[in-house]
């Protein structure tokens, strides 16, 4: 009974230390989550700064680095040495550079019109911009490449034509030293002297035509529509409907993102960006239409259901990451609990009656015809005998405090109960 007891104690020990140790290698338990973006004042950095609020009403500390090459924020979150977990991605990108990242869902269309200053006349399509002036963005932003991608696709290229790079927030008197001819606005534009020239009809929209056929040749581009007086009421600026082209921002995460905090964020993306404006329907956003890399599946599940499960609604975050591993795990140790409480007394009787009985006879057995023989034992046939010899010395001193007690057999003690 005592080894049994001491066995019993040994395996729930066991259990627990497999528990613990379980809970302290998987489970992540940092709550700072820290996002990426472009610089302050940028469209990224906003839409970044909306998702901290959400994600501090939700109890996780968040916080925003910010960098001038927004195009290189994929990059930081792919080193595993980067403290940036979360970042928005916008422009071609390959899965296979990028195991260990995964699409948290597309929130958004930043859609992009293309237009001319009032010095320049005849242009009606992009390939007309050729030999021009151009204000493509800030360099090694986004914006810049996919804007210089699109005008690829019509021939326009810096050998041909001048880019310039002007900051998101640079003043009109920056774009008239530089000449610009052409300006790329953002949907919706920041930039005040921008917006009044697209109202007052003196920048004047070039219109894509081929924006559909350009989706498929230009990773994460959609077609957008600038509405019907969507700069201007009275007099109607645009006075017709017009295509150009937009890009997708899509929120993806490192693998190591804890699942409560994918939740979080698949949550407040859902408060931040189902709503519609002039450039998105109703409830359009957030979904999957970048595919270029893998969905998380805790994001997935909660834009297609609504539902979060119930250990994270009800638990703490660090308990809720692990409750189902450590659930299958703990049924695991009950059920081998179960089998050790019914089967292994059994299998210690048998070993104990039988197997080593009859094991120490067979050995015994060879070991007097050995001796019969004139032989010698070997170091190993020694070191079991006096294993034998002691387990046998130790019954025998059992034995004879059991003997020492049995006159009491008949002791009226043996009625107690």
């Amino acid at each position: 009974m005592r080894r049994r007891s001491v066995a019993l104690i040994a395996l729930v020990v066991a259990s627990l230390a497999m528990v613990v140790t379980y809970f302290l290698i998987t489970v992540n338990t940092d709550r700072q989550i820290t996002i990426g973006t472009g610089p302050v004042g940028s469209g990224g950095h906003t839409l970044a700064l909306a998702l901290v609020e959400g994600l501090d009403r939700l109890g996780f500390d968040a916080e925003i680095i910010t960098t001038q090459r927004t195009s290189n924020l994929i990059n930081l979150l792919a080193d595993p040495e980067n403290p940036v977990d979360v970042t928005l991605m916008a422009g071609p990108v390959d899965a296979r550079d990028y195991p260990t990242v995964k699409s948290l869902g597309t929130m958004t269309r930043q859609g992009y019109v293309y237009a001319t200053w009032p010095q320049v006349e005849g242009v009606t399509s992009l390939a007309d911009v050729k030999g021009l002036q151009i204000d493509v963005g800030p360099e090694g932003s986004v914006k810049a490449n996919f804007a210089q991608e699109v005008l690829a696709e019509f021939g326009v290229t810096p050998e041909n034509s001048d880019f310039v790079y002007l900051a998101g927030d640079a003043p009109q008197e920056e774009a008239i030293a530089a000449g610009v001819d052409v300006t790329i606005a953002g949907l919706p534009e920041r930039r005040e002297y921008v917006r009044q020239g697209l109202a007052s009809g003196d920048m004047t929209m070039i219109p894509i035509p081929q924006a559909k056929a350009l989706e498929a040749r230009i990773a994460s581009a959609e077609l957008v529509y600038v509405p019907y007086a969507a700069f201007s009421l009275d007099p109607p600026r645009p006075t017709n409907t017009i295509p150009t082209l937009g890009q997708l921002v899509t929120v993806v995460a490192d693998d190591r993102l804890s699942p409560a905090a994918v939740y979080a964020l698949a949550q407040e993306m859902v408060v931040q960006f189902s709503r519609g404006d002039e450039w998105r329907e109703p409830g359009e956003f957030p979904n999957f239409s970048d595919r270029q890399l893998p969905a998380s599946q805790e994001a997935a599940e909660f834009y297609a259901t609504g539902a979060i499960p119930w250990q994270y609604q009800n638990l703490p975050s660090l308990l809720a990451d692990s409750f189902v591993s450590v659930l299958v795990l703990g049924t695991l140790l009950l059920v081998f609990g179960s089998i050790y409480q019914v089967f292994l007394p059994e299998v210690y009787s048998l070993w104990s009656n039988v197997i080593r009985p009859r094991s120490e006879e067979k050995y015994l057995t060879a070991m007097e015809a050995v001796i019969a023989e004139g032989g010698a034992m070997t170091p190993r046939d020694a070191r079991r005998l006096s294993k034998i010899l002691a387990q046998h010395d130790a019954e025998r001193v059992l034995s004879e405090r059991a003997e020492r007690l049995r006159p009491h057999l008949s002791s009226p003690l043996d009625d107690r109960g």
